[in-house]
């Protein structure tokens, strides 16, 4: 969702959530943990040049203070991040590889909601991750209005005991607006663009797991956000979400944030609640089916 919610960043920044003891599964060699994340074009990367906050703690509030010492997320394997600026010489597109890397070796693809430029900061979407990456793609969504969106696609080399197992990962970014202000029907349009591409993938290859995340900006209804839209509804026919029931995961009160999957199995999932975006870290723990 687009939204300058830089006061409240300041307002809250204090207000992060505790570190949970939320430890990964055992045997990690067949563990991903997965996470999805709308961080805002970077505003809190932004923040921390801002010569007059140098007061505060950045090396411990900062996005990557966070994901390295926050028991949910510092072993993110998987990154799916949405709203990503790729301008200024993609000094921010270097700072959100970095959020993973104390994990060891990462791995970006990026691609930009307006391939010919423009946007706000030319952003778009990245899947940063610790598995090597065999092939990747982008998929440009049907407009729904003048602002072009898009989704991004990798295959993931994950390691296994004999040998590496692909994984198919897809991050989203759905409009959160046309001529009608909730635009369930559009987003329903784009999501089957991206679904269609997953048949397809699947007819091909039926054995590779697929995770399906990002920001879905499936509001429901303005007075009952707990309501699926279409998008939502539609999406789970095909795959299974990983938080079935109603969370936040906007500071507005809607879950517009979704980690979908198939042919993996699920450990685990929560939303983590730190304040350093309009939206929320959505993380999930995933093993590797034999």
């Amino acid at each position: 969702m687009e939204c300058n919610f830089s006061l409240i960043f300041l307002a809250s920044l204090m207000l992060l959530a505790p570190m949970a003891p939320w430890t990964r599964p055992a045997q990690a060699d067949t563990a991903i943990k997965a996470v999805s994340y709308n961080i805002a074009y970077g505003t809190a990367f932004t923040l921390e040049d801002k010569k007059y906050l140098k007061w505060l703690p950045w090396k411990k509030i900062s996005l990557e203070a966070v994901f390295k010492k926050r028991t949910d997320l510092s072993s993110t394997d998987i990154l799916g991040v949405q709203e990503v600026c790729s301008n200024d010489g993609g000094v921010l597109l270097s700072k959100t590889k970095n959020l993973i890397s104390h994990n060891g070796p990462t791995y970006m693809h990026f691609a930009p909601d307006n391939p010919n430029g423009g946007g706000h900061c030319a952003e778009g979407q990245a899947i940063v991750s610790r598995f090597p990456m065999a092939a990747t793609g982008s998929i440009l969504l049907p407009k729904i209005r003048s602002i072009q969106m898009s989704a991004v696609w990798a295959d993931l080399l994950v390691p296994g005991a004999a040998s590496p197992k692909p994984l198919r990962v897809y991050n989203l970014h759905l409009d959160n607006r046309d001529s009608d202000l909730f635009a369930e029907d559009g987003r329903l349009t784009q999501i089957r663009a991206v679904l269609d591409h997953i048949k397809t993938f699947q007819e091909t290859s039926p054995n590779t797991p697929v995770i399906l995340l990002g920001d879905f900006n499936a509001l429901g209804h303005l007075v009952d956000p707990w309501d699926r839209e279409k998008a939502i509804v539609v999406t789970s026919y095909f795959m299974t979400p990983t938080l079935p029931k109603y969370h936040v995961t906007h500071v507005l009160g809607y879950q517009l944030d979704w980690i979908f999957y198939t042919g993996l199995e699920l450990e685990r999932s929560k939303v983590a609640y730190i304040a350093l975006s309009d939206h929320f870290p959505v993380v999930a723990d995933f093993r590797m089916k034999d």
